[in-house]
């Protein structure tokens, strides 16, 4: 009864305003003197004396309890009451503590006089006070976990935490160890920055040294090899050099008459405007055999390009990817030995554009289905060079000297895409055949036109602009090449046909009509004149080569009507239509005038009409002033 007797005079004391002076008189001098003791407990390094504990945690309540005079602010004496209330549970953990310890003590109330003085001091200071609370704590949480770098601040933080180091040496330690984290990990990055830029340049610089230094030197001395040096094996390693390290070197310059190539296999060869004039070839071979069994991959005997093994059927064929485009064989001499020690060579399916090979000497030689647009022959010899399925676009044969068999393999391919034949071959070129017509129509040079042209067409809408030009190339294409010229026509409107057009008539007319539209109507009327009038050309071309020069010579007529001056200004157009007026018994004066004007003052050079209108042009010659 004495026990709870005292308690409750204990509380009731507690409750009752305090006229002494605290310790504390703001919240932050509160908490200063709460982590102050609490500090000075964990820093007891003998055995814990519970009575003194007791003493000091005693006297330090007493204290914080009058500091409830000074605050009147509720989230201040909710905070200041937390810190009586955990410094009371302590008290009541210790051993041997009396009945009074379990009474939780209560903070004083406000005092308006001692309050308003505190209210006094700026707003900023409450919140100073507060920030320098939460950063205390956060440096004591730090310090607790053995200094672990997860705690230390960062950025702008530290910033804030340095205005409060001077009130707090645990804060200063924080603050000191975040900027010296914040420095070295600055001294990190920057380090590995230097090390990463010092190793670019020395990359970078070895690089150069390489390329502008040791690569032309190596260069010179493989070529120099190569010159000197007879025999695969050793010319081989030194070709291949060549062709690795040719992306970042200049063009070879291996021209020179003493220099000789010979039984060398190089697939995927590759350089880019190499020189080999005056070079001799022999038995030169760039694609490699593959071999193609029906029913096992066993070896075949080879005959023909095909292989049996007892009853096993299997097919060979070449692969090649090597090219050589810009590259110079002026004065070479390809499997040329007068002494027959010369072998054949194999450059069949070589990537050969803008080649030149004038005055070279071409004997055994297969260049089928290479690539050979705008290649130059000018005054080249030619025995036996197979151009079967090769792509002759563009590609010059003036004054060339062939044999026979080098003609024969021509007419297995578009020859008359090439320019400079003269009618003595023209006559033995031309000729007629389904079978050799299908062999063009595989050949490299008509897939890769008529596949130019299919693709347009399938990316473009129909009835527009671009899907007309698309139908404009494909039948330019069927055109020149004199393969699926005709078929039936159309039985609706051409305007309105879906798919890929299966002749090059029916595309002709399907792009006139959409373009005949485009010109007539919208706010364009009229300004695809010219197109049009190219496009009826093309099918005019295209009806002339399938022999009906009435219809053909209809279609000039409404081309010359709707534009009166496109087939005097085309010089293409006006020496087809000369043709045109010629056969099909129009004004005879008048075709040979307009043919005279288109090859002489014009300077027109027929190329594929050498093939496609043959029989018109080689029938009157005699007539025309070719």
């Amino acid at each position: 009864m004495t026990d709870n007797t005292a308690a409750g005079q204990s509380a009731k004391t507690s409750a009752q305003p305090s006229s002494q002076q605290s310790s504390y008189g703001s919240l932050a001098a509160l908490r200063d003197g709460h982590l102050a003791l609490k500090q000075s407990i964990s820093d007891a390094t003998t055995r814990p004396d519970f009575t003194e504990m007791a003493k000091s945690v005693r006297a330090f309540v007493a204290e914080a309890q009058k500091t409830g005079a000074f605050l009147d602010d509720a989230k201040e004496r909710r905070a200041a009451q937390g810190i009586l209330d955990y410094w009371s549970a302590e008290l009541a953990s210790y051993p041997d503590a009396p009945a009074e310890d379990f009474v939780p003590v209560l903070l004083a109330p406000a005092d308006a006089a001692q309050a308003a003085r505190d209210d006094d001091e700026p707003a900023q200071s409450k919140e100073d006070q507060r920030a320098l609370i939460r950063l205390a704590a956060t440096a004591r949480q730090w310090r607790d976990s053995g200094e672990k770098s997860g705690y230390l601040l960062a950025g702008e933080t530290i910033k804030e935490a340095a205005r409060f180091k001077d009130q707090d040496p645990a804060l200063a330690e924080f603050v000191a160890a975040s900027l010296d984290a914040v420095k070295a990990k600055r001294m990190f990055w920057t380090t590995i920055g230097v090390v990463v830029l010092a190793v670019a340049a020395v990359c970078w610089g070895t690089f150069l040294y390489w390329q502008f230094k040791l690569l032309p030197e190596w260069q010179n001395q493989y070529i120099s090899a190569l010159q000197e040096q007879s025999g695969p094996d050793k010319q081989t390693p030194i070709l291949k050099w060549l062709d690795a390290r040719q992306p970042w070197l200049p063009p070879y310059d291996i021209s020179g008459t003493s220099t000789r190539i010979a039984d060398v296999t190089l697939p995927g060869f590759k350089l880019y405007a190499p020189n080999f004039s005056g070079v001799e070839f022999s038995r030169v071979k760039f694609p490699v055999e593959e071999s193609y069994c029906l029913w096992d991959d066993r070896a075949c005997f080879f005959k023909n390009n095909y292989c049996f093994w007892n009853d096993t059927f299997c097919l060979t064929r070449h692969r090649n990817d090597a090219t050589l485009p810009a590259a110079t064989f002026n004065s070479t001499s390809f499997s040329f030995d007068e002494n027959g020690k010369s072998g054949d060579n194999d450059f069949s399916g070589a990537g050969l554009r803008l080649a030149q090979f004038r005055n070279a000497k071409i004997a055994f030689t297969s260049f089928a289905g290479a690539d050979l647009y705008r290649a130059v022959f000018d005054r080249a010899k030619l025995c036996d060079v197979d151009f079967s399925g090769a792509n002759l676009r563009l590609a010059s044969f003036w004054g060339v000297t062939s044999d026979e068999q080098t003609k024969e393999h021509l007419k297995d391919t578009a020859w008359w895409l090439a320019v400079g034949w003269p009618w003595s071959d023209i006559e033995k070129l031309a000729h007629d055949g389904k079978a050799r017509s299908d062999r063009l129509k595989q050949s490299l040079g008509f897939q890769h036109d008529i596949g130019d042209a299919t693709r347009s067409l399938s990316r473009s809408s129909p009835g527009s602009l671009d899907y007309a030009l698309a139908l404009s190339d494909m039948a330019f294409t069927y055109a020149i090449w004199g393969i699926d010229l005709t078929g039936p026509g159309y039985t609706s409107d051409p305007c309105a046909a879906q798919g890929v057009p299966e002749n090059g008539r029916r595309a002709a007319e399907q792009a006139v009509c959409i373009i005949g539209k485009l010109n007539t109507e919208g706010e364009k009327k009229g300004s695809y004149t010219d197109l049009l009038s190219n496009i009826r050309d093309t099918l005019a071309y295209l009806i002339m080569e399938s022999g009906d020069m009435a219809a053909a010579l209809k279609v000039f007529a409404e081309l010359g009507a709707d534009d009166p001056k496109f087939l005097d200004a085309a010089k293409d157009s006006s020496f087809r239509y000369a043709i045109a007026q010629y056969a099909g018994g129009g004004d005879k004066a008048a075709a040979i005038a307009r043919f005279k004007t288109a090859i002489e003052e014009m300077r027109y050079q027929p190329t594929h009409e050498l093939q496609t209108l043959r029989e018109y042009i080689l029938r009157s010659r005699n007539s025309l002033p070719c």
